[in-house]
């Protein structure tokens, strides 16, 4: 029997070495079809991809989001976290006492110890959920033929499922439905988070440098935010986070020195200085890509005739090679304050910034080349029009002022303007003080 089941191996090996060694471009009538079938797969992939870049348009300075594969991966180290859960499940319900939830080490420092999830899943349950929570509405899935409709992306909607997450340092909503495909909100994911220096080093910092020094919030301890994936399905490749406009104390740095001494404000540069932002505003890719919208800052307090400095940032960020490509924009206000008026609204100045997120490096010899060359077209074009068509027929610089540069749109409106408009024309920045 034995030597009958070693001839019958050493046949089924001389079978199988053809189709090993089989050459890619050769396929086998019998797996044509398969093979068609994948190649069609890969081909829809592709336009897939197409069609999410255009979504999302990639700045022109980032060519690629690929991860590079000749760079080594950092093992990412772990953090049990205490965790406790309720959860309704039909006819079930899940307890979990003193357990323990592994978490990366960077958002378990983000969101602290003592983990709560409380939820329910199936209709009826989330009627009973909404019930015992006051204030909380159940009307968005009491109606099966509401429902979201069916699709190959987002699938079909199963039974509706309601969470709430409460930490130490963050309070988390999640609603919508368990589909056949995954999960379909109903809203973003909303979610609060108490300020630490977890929170400022491994999100703020990775969205804008510029906030990596936050020591702080003014007013509300607490920053809100929403985690929006892409068409609301669950798993995402990109997701986008949007904080409401923040209060933060920024704390002296090399980057935030080096902006106020080329715009010669040097009485900001003191120990903690206060930073009224925009909304904040980054599409987060599952490759460690970060695409940074625009960001406005309000920095500092009164310095003479001018309330508080204007700073714009936007850019990318490669998170797996630790790489930055952003641009600080200074607009025409800030320019005004340092001599270079009567400029578009418009206008802005951008400034390169390149390094990575925790060292971010700028060329201030070419800023202030900058600087230089826009009072130059500034005077030129309001005291002598004519010498700029001079300078230009000798090779030098354009000096025409009609084609300048300007940022990307605004996310959201400025805080500060609107609080303008509530007070009846209060000046810009004055509420803020230097600390």
């Amino acid at each position: 029997m034995s030597k009958q089941l070693c001839l019958h191996l050493c046949h089924l090996k001389k079978d199988m070495q053809p189709a090993l060694c089989e050459p890619a471009g050769l396929v086998d009538e019998g797996n044509e079809g398969d093979t068609r079938k994948s190649e069609k797969e890969s081909e829809s992939a592709s336009m897939s991809d197409k069609k999410f870049n255009r979504r999302f348009s990639l700045s022109k300075s980032s060519k690629s989001t690929k991860v590079k594969s000749s760079r080594k991966l950092s093992v990412v180290p772990y953090k049990r976290v205490p965790f406790t859960a309720d959860v309704s499940a039909y006819i079930l319900r899940l307890y979990l006492r003193e357990s323990l939830l592994e978490l990366p080490e960077h958002a378990a420092l983000i969101v602290g110890d003592n983990l709560k999830v409380k939820g329910a899943l199936g209709l009826p349950n989330v009627a009973l959920y909404a019930d015992a929570a006051p204030g909380y509405d159940s009307a968005w899935c009491s109606n099966a033929d509401h429902w979201p409709t069916a699709s190959t992306t987002t699938g079909r909607p199963l039974y509706p499922i309601v969470l709430d997450a409460q930490a130490e340092n963050c309070t988390l909503h999640v609603q919508g439905w368990r589909t056949t495909t995954g999960l379909l909100l109903q809203q973003p994911i909303s979610m609060s988070l108490n300020f630490t220096p977890a929170l400022a080093k491994f999100a703020l910092r990775e969205m804008h440098p510029l906030l990596g020094s936050a020591v702080g919030l003014q007013g509300d301890s607490s920053l809100h935010m929403t985690l929006e994936p892409l068409q609301l399905h669950l798993p995402a490749d990109c997701y986008t986070v949007r904080i409401q406009p923040m209060k933060l104390v920024i704390g002296s740095n090399a980057f935030l020195s080096s902006i106020m001494g080329l715009l010669k404000l040097n009485k900001m540069q003191s120990t903690n200085v206060e930073a009224w932002t925009s909304t904040v505003e980054a599409d987060i890719f599952q490759n460690g890509q970060i695409i940074s919208k625009r960001m406005d800052v309000l920095l500092g307090s009164s310095l003479g005739s001018c309330k508080g400095v204007h700073v714009i940032m936007w850019g990318h960020v490669d998170t797996v090679d630790d790489v930055l490509d952003m641009t600080l924009g200074i607009p025409a206000d800030t320019l005004a304050a340092t001599g270079i008026k009567e400029l578009p609204s418009d206008y802005v100045l951008p400034v390169p910034v390149k390094g990575t997120p925790q060292a971010p490096n700028v060329n201030w010899g070419r800023a202030v080349g900058q600087l230089t060359e826009l009072s130059i077209k500034r005077q030129v074009t309001k005291g002598l029009p004519w010498l700029s068509n001079v300078i230009s027929s000798f090779g030098g610089p354009s000096l025409d002022m009609t084609d300048y540069s300007t940022a990307p749109p605004l996310v959201g409106k400025l805080p500060w303007e609107a609080q303008d408009a509530q007070h009846g024309g209060v000046a810009l920045g004055a509420d803020l003080t230097e600390l």
